[in-house]
């Protein structure tokens, strides 16, 4: 979980509020770090196996990865959303149940994409080591687009860690590579 702020005042319409369960449910990484996802997606395939059930789990899965700059140098969210054609937005503001507010993430922002769609995370002295995409009841393609772009400006992955599915990269003609660990 990122670190967060107080919310001293009412989220106002140009906030991204979304619940903390959603934090990198959809999340870029480098195109270097391939195999670890790959390896992290197969463990999570095989946990659910074990675990899931008809009205959830018998455990909480927790997904431990290191994080590592996604992308590099200390204007990497504004070079983001020039490369979106957009504008930093604030951090986004996290709830839990009930609709109570958790926080602000620290040092975060937000990129507007489309309607209802947002890449967001935070930054530090190395650049952005978090990378996430929320849609709320927004077009996939939106999220397709913007994952277009950053594979083929950076490189990045694209991970659906609740799909299990990663995309990996984006053919000539413009088809996007997907894997994932229920594939045999």
């Amino acid at each position: 979980m990122a670190e967060l702020d107080p919310v001293l005042r009412a989220p106002s319409s140009g906030d991204v509020v979304f619940h903390e369960d959603e934090w990198r449910q959809l999340e870029f990484f480098s195109q270097a770090r391939l195999e670890e996802i790959q390896a992290k997606l197969r463990e999570l395939n095989t946990f659910e196996a074990a675990h899931r059930v008809q009205s959830g789990w018998t455990q909480a899965y927790v997904r431990t990865l290191a994080t590592a700059p996604v992308l590099s140098g200390a204007d990497a969210a504004a070079t983001l959303a020039h490369a979106m054609g957009s504008s930093l937005g604030p951090a986004p503001i996290l709830f839990t149940g009930a609709n109570s507010i958790t926080g602000r993430v620290r040092n975060g922002f937000t990129v507007p994409i489309g309607h209802h769609a947002w890449l967001y995370g935070f930054h530090d002295n190395t650049g952005i080591p978090v990378l996430g995409a929320t849609l709320q009841n927004a077009d996939d393609q939106l999220l397709t687009s913007a994952f277009s772009r950053l594979h083929r400006s950076n490189r990045l992955l694209l991970v659906d860690w609740q799909s299990q599915m990663l995309l990996t990269g984006v053919t000539a003609n413009g088809q996007i590579e997907v894997w994932s660990p229920r594939q045999r």
